[in-house]
């Protein structure tokens, strides 16, 4: 199925008309759940006429698509700089500065996690997807690698890439994690300590 957007929008009429879908989308999704989107009830909610979707977005998925690229891209954008920052870092400093860039005033009950938890559920229904985000897993993981490599000079570049994809794969279990009744205020407080522990051995 082919799930990117038709055509880029190059008037800033048809930008703004592709902003109000993402926005109802995402709306959508914080507050009826990815199982009850339908590209009905984004044109309903956007004010964008059904037709008018459809030359921007083949269909639902592509706009999810679309939103999950973009929510990626932004985790990304937050941890590359640190690629040339890690380089006068030790490995403490560069994890709490890492914590602070990506998880520091993360509200487990603000709209912006129900939007993270309802692209995690459209990840899993969707295949395509799910490809996206392998690709970016390894991204994520060869950057942490790099900047690993940095910090920890004395490791070897396959055990820096064995640390990054650990390290990495932790942060997937942290929804799992509150799923099962984990505490919201601890789970990155022994996250990082799980971090610290594993970059000392």
């Amino acid at each position: 199925m082919k799930i990117n957007a038709l055509k880029e929008p190059k008037q800033e009429r048809a930008k703004i008309k592709v902003q109000k879908i993402l926005l109802a989308t995402k709306q959508l999704l914080m507050f009826h759940g990815v199982e009850k989107l339908t590209t009905n009830h984004i044109a309903k909610e956007s004010g964008v006429t059904v037709g008018s979707i459809y030359q921007y977005f083949p269909n639902k998925q592509s706009i999810l698509y679309k939103i999950y690229l973009d929510w990626l891209n932004e985790v990304k954008e937050q941890v590359i700089p640190y690629k040339e920052l890690s380089k006068t870092m030790d490995s403490t400093e560069l994890v709490h500065a890492l914590f602070e860039a990506i998880y520091k005033g993360v509200d487990f009950d603000n709209d912006t996690h129900l939007l993270d938890v309802e692209l995690n559920k459209a990840m899993s229904i969707y295949p395509e997807l799910k490809e996206v985000d392998q690709q970016h897993g390894k991204e994520m993981i060869s950057l942490f690698s790099s900047i690993l490599s940095q910090v920890l000079p004395e490791t070897s570049e396959e055990k820096s890439l064995q640390l990054a994809t650990f390290l990495y794969s932790l942060d997937s279990s942290i929804s799992q994690f509150l799923e099962l009744g984990g505490s919201k205020e601890l789970v990155y407080e022994w996250y990082e300590k799980v971090v610290m522990l594993t970059l000392e051995f």
